[in-house]
């Protein structure tokens, strides 16, 4: 088997073109796909009633819920916008940039097209500022 130097091939320029579009056009695609998608934190929660707030209230490991309105924290996933800012399990989130949540579709709204929210939160008692960078899904 002879082998000689020098042997290439080469791919018409239109070809490299179409394919350049094709994946810029691919990638504005799934901006756009991702952006409709609403942005998230991280959390599952529930809304704080003054019903649901009693019912947790009667449960040993929630210590001093002494509000009943705002977004309880049910959850917190590893590694999410909320994990990353230190909201924990049992938090009452009750403003996000000093607008009150009273259900999760405010916490929608509030966090919607935000690079940072300020995030007014109640922990064992105790209200403290917690600031998240929200983000859009990436699948």
């Amino acid at each position: 088997m002879k082998i000689t130097d020098g042997i290439s091939f080469a791919i018409p320029s239109d070809d490299v073109k179409k394919f350049l579009a094709k994946a810029d056009q691919y990638k504005q695609e799934k901006l756009t796909l991702n952006k409709s998608r609403p942005p998230y934190i991280g959390i599952m929660s529930l809304t704080l009633t003054p019903n649901i707030a009693a019912q947790l209230r009667s449960r040993p490991e929630i210590i001093n819920l002494d509000i009943d309105h705002g977004l309880f924290v049910a959850e917190v996933k590893r590694g999410s916008p909320a994990c990353q800012a230190g909201i924990k399990k049992y938090d009452v989130i009750m403003k996000m940039d000093n607008f009150d949540l009273n259900d999760y579709e405010d916490l929608i709204r509030a966090i919607k097209d935000k690079q940072m929210v300020k995030c007014t939160v109640r922990r064992e008692g105790k209200d403290m500022e917690i600031y998240v960078k929200p983000r859009y899904p990436t699948d």
